[in-house]
């Protein structure tokens, strides 16, 4: 079967069916709905809404697997053209929220690159629920320091690529 008809690509099925068990507690648990549900880039998509905030749950073949929460407007995703910057703080990155969370040095949300199974699924469900719960219902006294943590990495990213490429 081609690659390039993802819908029936039996292993990507597989995989967004294993992502949304794991991520079904969103439903279940915080009465959020399932808002995005798509194939795309070889890859998919998925999107639950809250009231203000959603979670937005991604693989594509040579990206990492990635689980976003995102500040809603209107009770819609944001348009996103890229990564987070500091300008445009309504998507964080479920990594962060790891990092600031203070479960110690193991990291559970590492880049994982392969097609996520459902081991890796339910890991970084269960780091969402863990350390983003609050996020999840709504309490955003986690955003200033997520923001700050973005501006830190745009900065560092910045001197670095400055670094690297002094005359351009």
């Amino acid at each position: 079967m081609p690659i390039d008809e993802p819908m029936t690509f039996p292993a990507i099925r597989d995989a967004r069916a294993a992502t949304e068990r794991a991520f079904k507690f969103l439903l279940d648990d915080f009465g959020y709905r399932r808002c995005l549900r798509r194939y795309q880039w070889q890859g998919f998509v998925l999107g639950y809404c809250g009231p203000v905030v959603g979670v937005q749950v991604s693989w594509y073949p040579r990206d990492a697997f990635l689980v976003w929460i995102v500040k809603l407007i209107d009770e819609t995703f944001p348009a996103r053209a890229g990564p987070t910057r500091p300008d445009t703080p309504h998507y964080f990155d479920l990594a962060d929220v790891e990092a600031l969370c203070g479960r110690g040095d193991e990291f559970q949300t590492l880049e994982v690159y392969d097609l996520p199974n459902n081991d890796t699924a339910e890991r970084f469900a269960r780091v969402l629920r863990d350390c983003g719960g609050g996020l999840l219902r709504g309490d955003f006294s986690l955003v200033p320091a997520l923001e700050q943590r973005i501006r830190q990495r745009a900065r560092h990213d910045h001197e670095w690529e400055r670094q690297r490429w002094p005359d351009s």
